[in-house]
């Protein structure tokens, strides 16, 4: 009985150290930010609050931005990354501050060791990589192989960036160095092993320049001298933004960008939890048909189904089916692994329309036990509650 006992004391602090926690306060004045609703206002105590516990959560971590950490410069999106993994025990207290006009909120903030790892050093290593390549000549076979390695150690960690150029690879890998190196006369191969480190949330946030891209800055480049201005700024006039959010069970990231009239959004939710089914729904207060929808495309396990207005759909707060007021777009997977994304890409025309509202929301299904991202917040038509996206042009 002892050694049971003893056991599972052990597993609690095992998991107790999985967690970092910190309570925070935070204060606004409702006259600095009128016009807000009640709603807007707790979510700016919550961000704020969050954004105040992450230099504690993180240490050293987290740098502002303008601080530099082996040549790199931290920009405020990796601190907005951060915010957004910041998560709340409990629900958030709010209440009136002692100045007039003052109202405060206390949250009990935290973040896991997965969380932290994202921010600290990962080394990765190739044990005996080799190059083989006839066509290079004797003397430049070194230096194409140190090049090929930057490459392969990327594409070891995420292999979508397998196409990444030397360059592109160079500002990801830091601490790059090669031992235990020989030359094959036999065969022409050069083998070594080959270390280099990079941080998980640098890789994470980049975004390659694609072809697609360069071809678009050309064209403006090539845009006729006699074209009226107003023309030529809305080709170049692109807006994008990233937005996240989490909580224990799963981790959302929302990007956009804005090309001309349409806008690209991919939604991303990454299930932590555990393998269970679940899915991703966004929804369009503004939209009553997908007649704006060019593009849409999920996982290749995932269901997508559209729903457009008057579909029948279960609302959880009446416990009834009802008919929609707006477009909904949704992807489900009945096997939704652990440490897997379910997402929604899709682009959509904003033609004379200065803003897009996008209703964001995920769900894991146990049995009859749903965990919800977001936990709590404004309700869609649905009755769940949401994380609400405005793109403004």
């Amino acid at each position: 009985m002892k050694f049971f006992l003893s056991f599972f004391l052990l597993l609690g602090n095992i998991y107790a150290i999985e967690k970092y926690e910190t309570i925070k306060t935070s204060c606004i004045q409702t006259s600095e930010h009128s016009g807000k609703s009640q709603k807007q206002l707790k979510d700016i105590l919550i961000k704020q609050a969050k954004r105040d516990a992450i230099g504690e959560l993180y240490g050293s971590l987290i740098l502002s931005k303008t601080d530099v950490k082996d040549g790199k410069l931290v920009s405020d999106e990796i601190k907005q990354k951060a915010v957004g993994s910041v998560r709340i025990k409990g629900n958030p207290k709010f209440y009136n501050g002692v100045n007039f006009g003052e109202i405060c909120s206390d949250i009990n903030a935290y973040i896991t060791k997965k969380d932290l790892e994202k921010y600290s050093l990962k080394q990765m290593t190739l044990q005996n990589f080799c190059f083989n390549d006839t066509t290079v000549a004797t003397k430049d076979i070194k230096q194409k192989a140190k090049e090929k390695a930057y490459r392969e150690i990327l594409t070891k960690y995420k292999p979508s960036l397998k196409n990444i150029s030397l360059s592109q690879a160079q500002e990801l890998i830091h601490d790059f160095s090669i031992s235990n190196d020989k030359f094959d006369f036999n065969t022409g191969s050069y083998c070594f092993k080959a270390v280099g480190s990079l941080y998980p949330y640098e890789v994470e946030l980049y975004k390659p320049q694609t072809n697609k891209n360069m071809q678009q800055k050309v064209i403006v480049q090539k845009e006729p001298i006699q074209k009226p201005s107003s023309t030529i700024e809305k080709k170049q006039s692109n807006t994008s933004d990233k937005i996240y959010f989490s909580n224990d069970y799963l981790e959302g990231k929302v990007l956009y960008e804005i090309i001309g009239d349409k806008v690209h959004i991919d939604i991303l939710i990454d299930n932590v939890y555990r393998n269970l089914k679940g899915g991703v729904s966004v929804s369009f207060p503004q939209l009553m048909n997908s007649r704006r929808i060019i593009d849409t495309s999920s996982n290749r396990l995932s269901k997508l189904d559209i729903y457009e207005k008057n579909s029948k759909l279960w609302n959880t707060q009446l416990r009834k089916v009802i008919r929609s007021s707006y477009l909904l777009v949704e992807s489900w997977q009945s096997s939704w692994k652990k440490y897997k994304t379910q997402s929604i890409s899709m682009i959509v025309d904003m033609d004379r329309m200065d803003r897009l509202v996008l209703n964001v929301r995920s769900v894991l299904v146990n049995k009859k036990k749903q965990s919800l991202l977001p936990a709590f917040g404004e309700k869609d038509q649905q009755g769940f509650p949401i994380k609400q996206i405005i793109i403004k042009r």
